[in-house]
């Protein structure tokens, strides 16, 4: 088994506005701001004095980080933006309110795409605390915008 440790010290990823306006783009303005204070109270620990949540990218013991920039292996046919938005759109509706904001309870990757539309600057934080090189960050921007509109579709 892998023994996994920090890397670098804790880097800032987002705050709690931002946090709330990237929620809000799937759940809503009222459900995102209530959801950003919650997860935040519940995360204070990792809350750093200027208000932003922390991360610390980790590594084993051969130096391979846990959450790489490095793109994966994709395997089948590459979908179109329209098969992509559409495969968004079948996805959420399937799930109500309840069920969307139990994807987002604790912290993954989606917090961080989310994070990554609200703004150029959030973007960039999160591009490097991730070591993204530019055309990746712009690709999972785009990525992200697409499942964003599967997602804004009415709340089932």
């Amino acid at each position: 088994m892998r023994g996994w440790k920090p890397k670098v010290a804790p880097k800032a990823l987002f705050n709690k506005v931002e946090l709330s306006e990237a929620v809000a783009l799937i759940l809503g303005p009222e459900a995102g701001g209530a959801f950003a204070a919650r997860w935040f109270e519940e995360n204070s620990a990792r809350i750093d004095a200027s208000g932003y949540f922390t991360w610390e990218p980790w590594v084993d013991e051969l130096g391979t980080p846990y959450i790489s920039g490095q793109p994966g292996i994709r395997t089948g046919p590459v979908r179109s933006p329209e098969q992509r938005r559409t495969d968004q759109v079948d996805f959420w509706h399937r799930h109500s309110l309840k069920e969307r904001q139990g994807m987002l309870a604790g912290f993954s990757d989606l917090h961080l795409g989310l994070v990554m539309l609200v703004s150029d600057s959030a973007a960039d934080r999160i591009g490097e605390a991730l070591d993204l090189p530019p055309e990746r960050l712009a690709r999972r921007r785009a990525n992200m915008r697409d499942f964003v509109v599967g997602a804004s579709d009415p709340i089932v």
